[in-house]
């Protein structure tokens, strides 16, 4: 399995920038996103399929999830997962693996840089974060939609943020909800409890106050999946939910994430 560089992936995504970015830029960018950790999950596990993947990924991080009410994944209707995003990536491979079982195939929403990983590609539908999405990228979603596959996305499309005091995701779009309405997908609410570092969210918050439009906390990411070493986390899987022409497309957007976060555990 090939491994993966940062400068080639650089050169590939903006040629122009690589021109200029000095080496020792690069290496220091592979140690925090700890490349030499994700390139050896690559190199020893990376010929193996997706769910296979998945299950030994998070076995080298050692981290482990309880699922709750899996009985509410429908059986023979197609539905979207629609979640929280309290971690940035970890979550979305837990989530993938817990619906598995249950459904005739799975597929997730991604960031088009994740696209790199490879053995994930099968179950990977990429997105474009930062412009415009390509013909490609176009075609992959509308086969996924048309598909049988079970579609797992984490309306916010960033991971949670500090927010006036507590942990929650930026305001969830409305895209979720309108493939539903085109599709004739059921939609299930999931929570998934889990944090990131108190640093992550104090380097979220300054660059915010700074005015830095550049999503740069995503590059600490990887940081925080393999921190989650030793984390038991919990998967909450909520009853489905029928579209009906009661509500606008906004009202269900925020009624569905009302529902996810409804199932937030109370603290003890």
């Amino acid at each position: 399995m090939e491994t993966i560089d940062i400068g080639r992936l650089l050169r590939a995504k903006n040629p122009q920038l690589a021109r200029w970015m000095p080496g020792f830029v690069i290496r220091w960018v592979e140690r925090l996103v700890r490349l030499r950790k994700i390139n050896y999950v690559l190199a020893h596990y990376g010929d193996q399929p997706p769910m296979e993947f998945i299950r030994s990924t998070l076995e080298y991080i050692g981290v482990t999830y309880t699922v709750h009410g899996a009985e509410h994944i429908p059986q023979g209707r197609r539905a979207i997962f629609a979640s929280n995003h309290p971690l940035g990536g970890l979550d979305g491979l837990m989530l993938a693996e817990a619906v598995a079982p249950h459904v005739p195939s799975v597929k997730l929403i991604v960031n088009d840089l994740l696209m790199n990983l490879e053995p994930l590609a099968p179950i990977f539908v990429p997105v474009n974060k930062y412009g415009a999405q390509s013909t490609d990228y176009a075609r992959r979603l509308v086969e996924m939609y048309e598909s049988d596959a079970a579609v797992v996305t984490f309306p916010a499309g960033l991971c949670s943020r500090l927010i006036r005091g507590r942990i929650a995701d930026p305001p969830w779009r409305r895209n979720f909800v309108q493939k539903a309405w085109e599709s004739g997908r059921l939609i299930i609410p999931v929570y998934i409890e889990g944090r990131n570092s108190m640093f992550f969210y104090r380097f979220e918050r300054l660059r915010k106050a700074l005015g830095i439009k550049l999503n740069l906390g995503t590059a600490l990411l990887p940081k925080e999946m393999f921190d989650q070493k030793g984390k038991h986390l919990d998967i909450y899987i909520g009853e489905p939910v029928e579209l009906t022409q009661e509500h606008t497309t906004k009202e269900w957007v925020e009624i569905i994430r009302a529902k996810a976060y409804a199932m937030k555990p109370s603290k003890k």
